[in-house]
Parts: structure tokens; sequence; C-alpha cells
């Protein structure tokens, strides 16, 4: 256990506290009681009482209000936590999580009254920071979500580690940014007589966020303590799948379930070279409820970039409305896009603007979608197909078949490029789709999380190239 005057140290850090005298700060420390917290546990709970004041020396930890589904707020090394409640007399006014392996100092009531008589500065710095936390998070519930800052890599089913694509990583996320890669291996020689869940080794590895834009944890294939303890520091953890492996959920992927929800996982799914489409996806989503998947091709590092992107929250996306015949003006400005140097991310839309980006993130050429537009609508006549109203004036079996006859049936989740669509059907909805169905009043061909995946990239992960009558559906909620 830490000494007070080693507390004293850790607290001096606090900006809240640096200007008080070394020997009060240890007072506060010598009466101040550590306690240690893994990813996942609450320090404090909606509604209880407000019995103890916590000031965190290392980690970070979320904010969630009842009823709320995202975090509200973080707190990070250096901020106290529970002073509303504390000051106020209240009970806990929100739930406070651990967002890593995290350690703390608490204090109670009682002890911290006694040091208030005797150093009324002390109480002072604490108010002082209270309303500052309170002027910074006015606009919290308007507020985007922290960035990711920490990663871990885990490999899916039974596929093994990748050095090449931890090496593809390295290369494009260590040129763009300050990237930190993290193995069990570097961990023991820097720590050799102190355990991965040693306070040394937390606060280590907490500081290093500090440090770096990326930290990324490489975890084991199997689930040892080095790989529980990479999945409990990140933010998000990359589930990295080799194509043609077994798809069986593995003990480490079961623990990474456990800890994040589905919006912290993304499914990676590498193959050794690019071909037209990727295949047996859906095999791969199945077991797995991943907030996306992409695919990368290892021949080269256009697709991880693209993964930097998404991460970083620079992808770009082109969102196409509906509209009929809009359809073709999707094309054109599409083209202006990417004539001025525009390289697109994500692609989707609704209505006819599904069904030009679909077309597109397939790889066919604007002007074969043009042509094909042509085919669908002109020679084939799929408009003019009608049917008893039951459910719609037009066949839509026609036009499917037309669509099919064009592109095919490839699936969606099969594609380079991520995709999402929305079709009018919203009451059902479904992970996997043929990009050769119409989505003209068929059903919707993503889950409600994909399309808050296409809200998220429009707001926060993305800038989003506007088109022609074109929007984005949003506050979609799970």
């Amino acid at each position: 256990m830490t000494s007070a005057k080693t507390r004293a140290n850790l607290l001096s850090a606090i900006p809240a506290l640096d200007c008080r005298a070394l020997q009060d700060l240890e007072a506060l420390a010598g009466e101040a009681e550590p306690r240690e917290l893994r990813r996942g546990e609450i320090l404090v709970r909606q509604g209880e009482p407000s019995d103890a004041l916590y000031f965190v020396l290392s980690g970070r930890f979320t904010v969630h209000l009842e009823g709320v589904v995202e975090p509200i707020a973080e707190i990070a090394q250096g901020q106290p936590i529970g002073e509303i409640g504390f000051f106020a007399g209240l009970p806990r006014t929100a739930t406070v999580t651990a967002l890593r392996d995290s350690r703390v100092l608490a204090i109670t009531r009682e002890r911290f009254r006694e040091l208030s008589d005797s150093s009324p500065q002390l109480r002072d710095a604490v108010i002082v920071s209270l309303a500052r936390r309170l002027s910074e998070s006015v606009d919290a519930a308007a507020k985007a979500p922290a960035s990711v800052r920490t990663v871990a890599v885990v490999s899916a089913g039974s596929s093994r580690p990748s050095s090449r694509f931890v090496d593809s990583l390295r290369d494009v996320f260590g040129s763009v940014s300050r990237a930190v890669f993290l193995t069990e291996k570097e961990i023991a020689e820097r720590f050799a007589e102190a355990s991965l869940d040693d306070p040394a080794t937390s606060a280590w590895l907490n500081s290093l966020e500090a440090e770096s834009d990326f930290v990324f944890y490489i975890a084991d294939q199997t689930l040892t303590d080095w790989t529980r303890k990479c999945i409990r520091q990140a933010d998000v953890v990359l589930l990295v799948a080799s194509a043609g492996a077994s798809v069986e959920p593995n003990a480490c992927e079961l623990f990474a379930f456990s800890v994040h929800r589905p919006s912290a996982r993304r499914l990676v799914i590498l193959h050794d070279a690019r071909t037209q489409i990727a295949t047996g996806t859906s095999s791969w989503l199945g077991p797995r409820d991943v907030f996306m998947h992409h695919h990368v091709a290892l021949q080269d590092v256009a697709d991880v970039q693209r993964l930097f992107r998404f991460l970083s929250g620079r992808a770009v996306g082109f969102v196409a409305g509906g509209g009929g015949a809009l359809g073709s003006a999707h094309l054109g400005v599409y083209k202006a896009f990417r004539k001025a140097g525009a390289d697109f991310d994500i692609l989707g839309g609704t209505s006819v603007g599904a069904a030009m980006t679909a077309a597109l993130a397939y790889g066919v050429d604007p002007e074969r979608v043009d042509e094909g537009t042509h085919n669908i609508f002109v020679r084939s006549r799929a408009f003019r197909r009608l049917t008893l109203p039951r459910y719609g004036l037009i066949d839509h079996k026609a036009f499917d078949r037309a669509l099919r006859t064009e592109y095919g049936d490839v699936l969606m989740e099969d594609l380079w490029i991520p995709l999402f669509a929305v079709s009018s059907n919203l009451s059902v909805t479904t992970r996997r789709g043929s990009i050769g169905v119409g989505w003209f009043g068929t059903p919707c061909v993503r889950r409600a999380r994909y399309r808050v995946c296409c809200h998220r990239s429009s707001r926060k992960t993305a800038r989003c190239w506007w088109t022609v009558r074109s929007w984005i559906i949003s506050r979609w909620r799970r």
C-alpha cells in the first residue's frame, strides 16, 4: 500500500489541489482510503447516499443517468467524483462506472469535515473544481461521445494473430498519429516483478493515453491474464478474423462480449488479396453482435487506412436520398465529388438512393449504373407492371427481377465498402440482404444498430457529402 506522502504527491497533480500545501494534501491522503476498480465496476450508483468523495488517481470513468443509454460524460485522472451530492447533501445524481482498471482515493464526509475545519482552503479548492465541472457540462447532452483512444486487437474464431495486419496498423496509424502498440512481452519486461493488476501497471497504462492518440493492446490468442487486461483497457475491441477460419466465437471473444457492449465491437475480416467481392461474411456476423464490420485485404494498406479514418472520426460518407427519378442526379453528384478528389468510406441511402449507392459500393462504374437504370426503368418497364393493390399498385417482383438481371445477387455484407440502406418498411429489419433486391417498399436490409452507424458516421465519425435532395434519417434509437 502506498504511503500518505506518495498519495499526496498524486493528489497534487489534480488541478484543483495543486496549489495546496503538501502538508494539507498529506493530511487528506492520510485520511483517504485507496480503492482499486476493474473495468465495469460501479463506483457510485444513482440514488444512493452521497457518503464519500472520490479523487481519480489513475484510469477513467463514465457517468450514466437512468433511462439514458449512452454515457453523458467521462471523468479522467485528476478529477473528483461525487462532489455534487457530497456537498449538497443529496443522493447520488448519477451512476459512475470504471471505463478502465482504475484507482481512486475515497474520503468520508466526517473525515473531510474535520480536515476542512483545519484547512478551509481545501474545501474551497474542491468547490472550485465542482463549479468548473458544472460550467463545462452545460451542453453535455448535445456533446458528441468521446473519441476512441484505446483499441484491443483480439483474434476471432480459430484465426491466429496476424503479424501482417499488426504491421499495417503500425504503418498507417504511426504515420499520421501518435500510436503505441503493446504486447505481453513488452509489459513483462517493463514490470518484471509486478502483476498486470498491480496499481503501478494500471497507472502506467492509463498514463499512455495522455501521451498518445491511440494505444493498441495486442492480445494473446488464448484467454490469458494479458488478454483480459487488453479487453478491459479498451474503448473498442477489434475482432480480427482470417477468411476461411472457423467462425465459432472463442473464449477471448466471449469475454469481450461480457465486457463491451455491441457498440464497442468491430469485426475485421482479413483477406490475402482483394477480389471483386468478399465471401462468407454472413457466417462471421451470425454469432457476433457487432457495431460494424470491415473487410481488409493485406495486399496493401488501403483498407487499413479506411479503418483508421473510422476509428479516428475522419471517415467520409456519401448519403443519397429517395425520390425515384433523382437517382440519376445522385450519380452526377457522386461523379463530381470523385472528380474533385473525394474518396468515400461508407455509402448508403434511402429508396432509389440506396439502390444507386449499392451499385457504387459494388464497384460498378457510374456510367454503367446509369445504363443499368435505363435498362430497368425504360427497357424493362419495371415500374409499369401493375398488380392488385393489396400493398401497392406496382408489382415489385418484376422490379426485383430487373435489378437482379443488372447486378446479380450479391450480399451487401460482402462488399468492400461499407453500405447501409433504409427502406420504407421500418418495422421489418434484417442484418443481411441482396443488393439485387429493390428498395422501393421492400424490407430494410440492416438492423437498427446499422442505422445508428449511419447516424453516427454523419454526426461524429464522418463528414457527410450531401447530394441533391439527400438527407440522413437522424435520431435513430436502438
